[in-house]
């Protein structure tokens, strides 16, 4: 019995509960199909289906892989919203995620009557995704969503021997500017910071988070530490030559910065303390650096 048929018989008692079922190789990202027997990877990416050309922030189906258990979560294609179930399974000694999906869209409408009058309303996944994942104050990605992805990452170092490289941003003398400013000015300061960072990272293989307070972190896929460290040099030298205008106040600021490339036996712990270290020899060396 193949794959897909084996899926099916297994699931064959839910039947109603989905609408599509499909077998993804959380690696890869591709859908897989069965043929007489053999397990055969598509060229169909499994977010292609939301008509999309990125990986999902909050991808489920890793993290399914990963962690050994069954995730959920809500999805939005055009006007239909999505319920999806990712769910490890073992075949033939090789552990693929099964991706159930069911259109909720007509679930979603709630209405109550009573005292209330009547009312309807629609939840929206992109915001719901936004305060889960996202930096409220940047924009950016947040810890939480930093310790799930980076984890990831480490978990493909060691299976497709993938390189990443990390750099961490620190802004200098940071708390003598909230000290003479006021946390407003300090605010809009990490915000404009965060836009620089956005615009010199490239979408498909790097992602920002703002770990918190000053100190932000780009994450560099398949991206060698030479490479990371002339992005990073071209931040520092951007920053430095930006002079950055809130009402009266104008305000010239610099960075520190680290860049270690990961290693296959590093965890998130051990990768951001050698990367700390870079970071601060460059505050220690006069600040305004990057080392590597």
């Amino acid at each position: 019995m193949g794959l897909m048929e084996s899926v099916k018989e297994r699931l064959s008692i839910f039947n109603g509960l989905y609408d599509i079922i499909r077998i993804v190789n959380p690696i890869s990202n591709k859908v897989l199909i069965d043929k007489d027997n053999k397990v055969i990877e598509t060229n169909n990416l499994c977010y292609g289906f939301w008509e999309r050309n990125e990986v999902c922030e909050n991808c489920i189906t890793k993290r399914a892989y990963l962690e050994n258990n069954t995730f959920f979560k809500l999805e939005k294609k055009k006007e239909k919203i999505y319920l999806i179930t990712a769910s490890p399974i073992v075949y033939n000694g090789e552990t693929y995620i099964i991706e159930m999906l069911k259109d909720i869209s007509q679930y979603m409408g709630v209405v109550a009557v009573n005292d209330f009058g009547n009312f309807s309303t629609r939840i929206d996944i992109n915001n719901i995704n936004n305060k889960l994942f996202k930096d409220t104050l940047t924009g950016l990605y947040n810890r939480e969503y930093f310790n799930s992805r980076l984890q990831q990452d480490i978990n493909f170092i060691k299976d497709e021997y993938l390189k990443v490289s990390m750099t961490l941003i620190d802004i200098d003398f940071f708390k003598n500017i909230n000290d003479t400013y006021g946390h407003i000015i300090g605010d809009k300061l990490l915000r404009d910071i965060s836009e620089v960072l956005r615009a010199n990272v490239k979408p498909e293989k790097e992602w920002v988070t703002r770990l918190g307070g000053e100190e932000f972190i780009i994450i560099s896929e398949g991206i060698y530490r030479n490479e990371a460290l002339k992005n990073a040099e071209r931040i520092r030298q951007s920053i430095e030559s930006t002079v950055f205008k809130y009402g009266d106040v104008l305000l010239n600021v610099t960075i520190s910065a680290g860049v270690y490339e990961l290693k296959s036996d590093d965890s998130i712990e051990s990768a951001l303390v050698k990367v700390d270290e870079k970071m601060y020899e460059a505050k220690n060396s006069g600040r305004n650096l990057v080392c590597i």
